[in-house]
């Protein structure tokens, strides 16, 4: 997905976004379902999941990367845990951990933050605006939850360097007079199909 950051146009962006995608239901899903059945218990989940946790910030961050591409806007719990745990499935046996999910979202948003830089650099000035709509966003949200003083809070508190980042694009965008308006979707469809739809693939 690091790509991103050097795509020179709309549609390549897509393209690397599509082949992420592709990647996260055809190859990661299987090897968590995989994994999940090698698993004697419930409880081994929990005793292990700090072996693989690390790994699942990344890979959803990636996912949440992909679906603010695809539909401008955040990727939900419920659509994140089907993409990797296959939840919903009928033999899905455990669900995405919430701390795994925010940890995922933060680590998009530098992710995103970078990309706003770049994107001008690109020349896709559609994007800064609708990356600022959307670190807004996810800092109100976060500041609803009342976050103990461990390594999610810490990521939180490095949102407002990303949020300030792209604040200082959308200033420089505006001196220069190449501010574009937002629109509600950058593609056509979305990229990632209903739960339903995905629970019975």
């Amino acid at each position: 997905l690091q790509a991103i950051h050097v795509a020179e146009s709309k549609e390549e962006l897509m393209r690397v976004c599509a082949g992420c995608q592709s990647t996260l239901t055809h190859t990661v899903r299987p090897l968590f379902v995989q994994l999940f059945n090698s698993l004697g218990c419930d409880s081994d989940f929990y005793r292990m999941h700090e072996l693989w946790r690390p790994v699942t910030h990344k890979l959803v961050s990636q996912a949440a990367t992909v679906f603010f591409f695809h539909n401008t806007k955040m990727l939900s719990h419920d659509l994140a845990a089907v993409f990797l745990y296959d939840k919903g499935a009928e033999n899905a046996r455990f669900d995405l951990d919430l701390e795994d999910y925010l940890s995922g979202l933060l680590l998009s948003a530098s992710d995103l933050a970078r990309f706003c830089v770049n994107s001008v650099t690109s020349g896709l000035f559609e994007y800064p605006p609708l990356i600022s709509r959307y670190l807004l966003d996810l800092d109100s949200g976060f500041r609803m939850l009342n976050l103990k003083n461990d390594h999610l809070r810490k990521r939180f508190d490095g949102l407002k360097y990303d949020v300030k980042k792209v604040e200082e694009v959308i200033y420089d965008l505006s001196i220069r007079g190449s501010l574009l308006t937002p629109h509600s979707t950058l593609h056509g469809s979305s990229a990632y199909p209903s739960t339903a739809a995905s629970s019975s693939a």
